[in-house]
């Protein structure tokens, strides 16, 4: 399960050697501007490498990898954790998709949300009725498929400049 935030890293990736095809922004005191940003290496790669690190981070806490997560004499700060990973996690996602949409139009983002979200709410239903081992394939393939998703209009955004 943790190995699907691997596409997330590869994205990543991607854009550190594929950089040169991105028009670089010079940074100014108005470039801090949502639109100044797009297009730029670095701020694609800020909001990858962000749900890349806190998804991968949030899941390993969520298997019990971290012993800071999981330890049983400490379960409220556990719970605490996990919560407040889970919401890092969200809040990442949801950047993305506000940060991929500002950029390159929603209308551009919509069907690769369309082909994404639906994994991602299942994941989150399956999730809450207790069915963790089919969350984790549907969850699991809500990653590969956001990955790929934002791969594909990284590519688009590459042949349009």
């Amino acid at each position: 399960f943790l190995l699907t935030n691997l596409p997330y890293w590869l994205c990543f990736y991607d854009l550190l050697w594929l950089d040169d095809l991105f028009e670089e922004a010079t940074l100014t005191e108005h470039s801090l501007h949502i639109y100044h940003m797009c297009g730029t290496t670095g701020a694609y790669a800020v909001s990858i490498f962000a749900v890349a690190l806190a998804s991968t981070v949030m899941h390993s806490a969520q298997l019990r990898i971290f012993s800071c997560c999981s330890c049983s004499h400490r379960h409220l700060h556990r719970r605490t954790t996990q919560s407040l990973l889970k919401k890092l996690d969200v809040g990442c996602a949801l950047w993305m998709i506000l940060f991929f949409s500002l950029c390159q139009g929603f209308m551009n983002v919509f069907p690769v949300a369309v082909f994404t979200l639906p994994w991602f709410i299942a994941g989150a239903i399956l999730k809450r009725t207790g069915d963790f081992h089919t969350y984790t394939i549907v969850h699991g393939i809500w990653h590969v498929s956001s990955a790929l998703g934002g791969w594909y209009l990284l590519d688009s955004e590459r042949k349009f400049k």
